[in-house]
Order: structure tokens, then C-alpha cells, then sequence
């Protein structure tokens, strides 16, 4: 987790976690949830007007309903639905198409290798989150 501006700090109640998101610095939380359900997570650290806005749900799934749910299920492809959350969640906003943004554009970078400003080459893929800065894809 990181970000781009102010202090966060992701909390999830039910699960007694609490982890501050800083500018500047990735951090990562874990824990183990046991009972399937759906728990409210949100920011509690007041970082500025759209506070009460930073809301959120962590679903918990059965190991054979999340399979289903990773398959796409009923609803088509896994990447039908990820095409649609990311214009449920606005991505669009930051992640232009005319590389006016001020994150990369993502079109067609899916599998491929993508340079950063140090120089190196990384597959971009599901695990890029993981490895590298966004801010770093050149």
C-alpha cells in the first residue's frame, strides 16, 4: 500500500487490523480471515475532506466460490469484469488513453515487458504491484 499524498491508515474492524498507508513508502498488511462474509473496511485517519468517502468491503469467499468468482463465473471473462470495475471505479480519471495522465496508460501492456526509468525491464502482469513503482514505469 502507498500514497500519493497524505497519511491513510486501512482498517478492517472485524479483523483487528489497522496499518498506516504512507506517502512515499509501500507497506503491506496481512491476516486470515475465518468465517466468509463481507466486512466493512475504511481509513481511519482523517487525511482531508473525502474522508468519509474512503470505504470499502473485503469479501470473504468459500475456496470454491472464490474459484468461481476468479473464472468470471456467470459473468463473463476475467477481464470483461475488470474492464468494468475499471469504469465502475473511475480509473479512467488518472489512467488516460492520450498518456495525459498522471499514471501510465495501461492499454495493451498486459504480458508485456515495460521499461522503467532505471533502466530495467519488468513483465507487466499480476504481480507488477508487487515489484515495482508505479510512478517508475517510464
Amino acid at each position: 500500500m502507498t500514497s500519493e499524498d497524505v497519511i491513510h491508515s486501512f482498517y478492517v474492524p472485524a479483523f483487528r487490523t489497522k496499518s498506516d498507508v504512507l506517502p512515499g513508502r509501500y507497506s503491506m498488511t496481512w491476516f486470515k480471515p475465518t468465517k466468509p462474509g463481507k466486512y466493512h473496511l475504511f481509513c481511519a485517519e482523517y487525511c482531508g475532506t473525502k474522508h468519509s468517502g474512503m470505504i470499502g468491503w473485503v469479501y470473504v469467499m468459500e475456496p470454491r466460490d472464490y474459484q468461481a468468482w476468479l473464472s468470471g463465473g456467470a459473468g463473463g471473462s476475467l477481464a470483461s469484469s475488470g474492464e468494468k470495475l475499471f469504469q465502475d471505479l473511475a480509473c479512467a480519471n488518472c489512467h488516460h488513453l492520450n498518456d495525459q495522465g498522471r499514471c501510465p496508460n495501461l492499454r495493451n501492456l498486459y504480458g508485456s515487458d515495460v521499461l522503467l526509468t532505471d533502466g530495467t525491464k519488468v513483465k507487466f502482469d499480476e504481480r507488477i504491484h508487487s515489484r515495482v513503482n508505479f510512478e517508475s514505469v517510464g
